[in-house]
């Protein structure tokens, strides 16, 4: 808020203290008006504001207009159990409560595949190729964060160029 709206606020705090007659009452009236004519004007200066900032950022409005949302959509709907729909907050929060309850109490179903292969197995599988290699490590993006092991993306595009004599890794 500016300091206009913000002092319009203060008097007529003050004036809500004071006792209430006619002059009094019609006083808190108007300065009720001019607050909420300077909250308008302070809403449209802010929104012209990021506006322009973004224009002059990037060109375009779809971030401005995206920072500009007051209010969330929250989740209109849902299914119960039974199949009927439910459109009361409180009940929604309930069947989301439920279905995530249960989620996870529930054992994980997912197991683990272990593959043993023995010696003789293993020359079956082929070895990558060289240029599968490459390929797969050019169609990598470079601006993706490195994993565990540090080694960035932009890294082994670079070492792929190195020639494998010299690699010492």
């Amino acid at each position: 808020m500016e300091k206009e709206t913000k002092t319009l606020v203060e008097e007529r705090k003050l004036l809500l203290k004071l006792k209430k007659d006619k002059y009094n009452l019609k006083a808190i009236s108007e300065i009720s008006k001019k607050i909420s004519n300077s909250i308008k004007k302070d809403r449209t200066k802010r929104r012209i504001n990021i506006i322009n900032y973004h224009i002059k950022k990037t060109g375009g409005v779809k971030k401005a207009l995206k920072e500009l949302v007051e209010s969330k959509k929250w989740i209109p709907n849902i299914r119960n159990k039974t199949g009927k729909q439910e459109t009361k907050r409180r009940n929604i929060i309930q069947i989301a409560t439920d279905f995530y309850r249960t989620l996870y109490a529930a054992e994980p179903n997912t197991k683990k595949a272990a593959i043993n292969l023995e010696d003789d197995e293993r020359g079956d599988i082929p070895d990558f190729l060289q240029s599968e290699r490459e390929k797969a490590i050019q169609s990598q993006k470079n601006d993706k964060t490195p994993g565990p092991d540090q080694i960035t993306n932009k890294m082994l595009k670079i070492a792929i160029t190195i020639p494998e004599n010299q690699r010492h890794v």
